[in-house]
This record gives structure tokens, C-alpha cells and sequence, in this order.
């Protein structure tokens, strides 16, 4: 067998290292140090750092060692669910993640059935919905945001001249919200469809076959067989859309900013004026680890129902 020319330097040296085995064990190690260290600097680091804030009165504004001050949970019960503003902000998220999950569950259904027929050119449709989700967020909402302009948006254009409809989402809160839950269900309602479309593509063909030569209508095996045969899928994008949906951020901060008013400023953003604007860091980290617990409960609920009728 030939020695590699690590093992070959080492052999030629009287005093060189005995044991070959014993460095080659540590390889993996050395292999994994570099994205373990990566991890955490990025992630562990700022969680630890965060969580600790949470229980400080660290402000940035006139920030000195006694920044650090341990306060305990008055973060947690002064400035998180006492504050009005955070509560709205809560609500307004709530409000969002329903509608936007809503529209998307929907919405996927419907296209997911469409394209679970074999028909021709079937497969370039299911690779073009693929689209929306390969997009940045940024430049999605700064895409809607011109197109929603009055003066060279073709989508207020065709609202105005169409449907006779004003579009002024920075004045019109049902307007504002409306447009977020359809920038979001355009570029998710794509993995909701494709995630449910692998559901359908499970269902045997000859169930089909056998439900419509008994008699069964469209909607019968719509409702007896399709849908309890995809349960879990729909749960597994309830689930992660929930999650994804509750923290989000980036087209709020493109193309509202939480206005008109505070109308659309989901808890993400609030967090974000208070951490980044205000420098209330304490504050900030403590009202992060309430929307944490907030979602580790939703998600908890979600997969005790799936185990549970699983």
C-alpha cells in the first residue's frame, strides 16, 4: 500500500510522531472546526449575548458598565405584554400570519391540483412557479413598491382603470395590510403548492378510478380522499408558513415601514425600532424571546395535532 507523503515525511524522522493512526482520528475534527467556529460566532454567540441582555437594562444610548445591571424579568413584564405599543404589534402580526397563511394554503391547493394533471408541459409549470421563492425579499418589495406608485405602477394603474380602485396603501391600513399578505402568498403560495402537489402525487390512481366508477362526483373525491390523503402535508405547511409568516420583517420595512400609523407593524419590526433606533437593547432581546416563546408554542400545538391524529 502506498503511504502518503504526510506518512512518509513522518517515518523518515526517528523522532518524528510514532502513532500516524492517532493524527488521522482527529481529521474529522479538524474538518468540522472551521464551520463549527463559524457557527458560533454567527449563532451561538448572539443568542447567548441576547438571552443574557434580556435580564439587563442595556441601553446603547448611555451605555456604561452599568449597562449590564441585572434586572430579572422586568424586561419581560415591564416592557414586553405591559407595553401597548408591543401588544398592538403582536396583534397586528397575529392578524397577518392568519390572513397571509390563509391565502397561501389556499391558494397552493388550488395550483397544486392544477398541476397534478399529465398534460404537456406539465413539468416546465411546475419549474416556473419555482420563480417567486428564488427572489430576494428586498428586492421583491422594492419590485411591489414601484408597481403599487401611482404615477408608474402598472398594478395601481390597473387597479385604478379596471376596478376603479385608488390604491394609497400608505394611507389605507386595509390596504396596506392587503398588499403585504398578497406580496407574501406571491412568494410563498409556490412551496405550499409544490409541497402539496408531492402529497397528491402519493394518492394511488386506481382509488381514483375505482371512487368515480362507484359514482363519486369531482368534490366527493375532493373531500373523502384528496384531502385526507394530504392532512399531513397541509399540517407540515401550516406549520412551517406559521413560523415563517410570524417573524417577518423584510417587505414591512420596504414597503410600509408599519404605516399608516402602526397599522402594519408586525412585532419583528417594533423589536427592530427599539433594538436598532431607540438602542434599548434589553428591551429588545426580552420582547425576541417572547415572540420565541410565542412560536415554540403555536408549533407545539401544530405537532401534538399531527401526532395526535396520526
Amino acid at each position: 500500500m502506498k503511504k502518503n507523503y504526510l506518512t512518509f515525511l513522518f517515518f523518515q524522522k526517528k523522532d518524528g510522531f510514532r502513532n500516524v493512526k492517532s493524527l488521522r482520528s482527529y481529521t474529522p475534527v479538524f474538518l468540522v472546526l472551521p464551520a463549527f467556529l463559524t457557527l458560533l460566532v454567527i449563532n451561538i454567540f448572539p443568542f447567548i449575548f441576547s438571552l443574557f441582555s434580556s435580564f439587563t437594562a442595556l441601553d446603547l444610548k448611555t451605555f456604561k458598565m452599568e449597562g449590564f445591571k441585572f434586572v430579572g424579568l422586568e424586561n419581560y413584564v415591564k416592557y414586553t405584554f405591559a407595553d401597548a405599543t408591543f401588544r398592538e404589534s403582536v396583534l397586528v402580526t397575529l392578524e397577518f400570519t392568519a390572513l397571509a397563511v390563509a391565502v397561501q394554503l389556499a391558494a397552493g391547493l388550488y395550483i397544486a391540483l392544477l398541476l397534478n394533471q399529465d398534460v404537456r408541459g406539465i413539468g416546465v409549470a411546475r419549474s416556473l412557479i419555482m420563480i417567486p421563492m428564488a427572489i430576494s425579499p428586498l428586492a421583491v418589495g422594492y419590485i411591489f413598491k414601484i408597481e403599487t406608485q401611482q404615477e408608474i405602477g402598472i398594478i395601481a394603474y390597473i387597479l385604478r382603470e379596471y376596478l376603479n380602485i385608488l390604491f394609497l396603501p400608505l394611507t389605507d391600513a386595509f390596504q396596506a395590510l392587503s398588499m403585504l399578505v398578497l406580496v407574501d402568498a406571491w412568494m410563498w403560495t409556490p412551496f405550499v403548492a409544490l409541497v402539496l402537489l408531492a402529497g397528491l402525487r402519493t394518492i394511488p390512481v386506481d382509488l381514483v378510478e375505482v371512487a368515480r366508477v362507484d359514482g363519486a362526483s369531482s368534490l366527493q373525491i375532493f373531500r373523502h380522499i384528496t384531502l385526507p390523503s394530504i392532512r399531513f402535508q397541509i399540517i407540515v405547511v401550516l406549520l412551517i408558513r406559521t413560523m415563517d409568516t410570524f417573524k417577518i420583517f423584510d417587505i414591512v420595512y420596504i414597503l410600509t415601514g408599519g404605516a399608516p400609523g402602526t397599522s402594519t407593524q408586525v412585532a419583528s419590526y417594533w423589536i427592530y425600532k427599539v433594538g436598532m433606533k431607540f438602542l434599548e437593547i434589553g428591551k429588545a432581546s426580552a420582547m425576541t424571546y417572547i415572540m420565541l416563546i410565542m412560536v415554540i408554542i403555536i408549533s407545539t400545538v401544530y405537532i401534538k395535532y399531527v401526532l395526535r391524529r396520526e
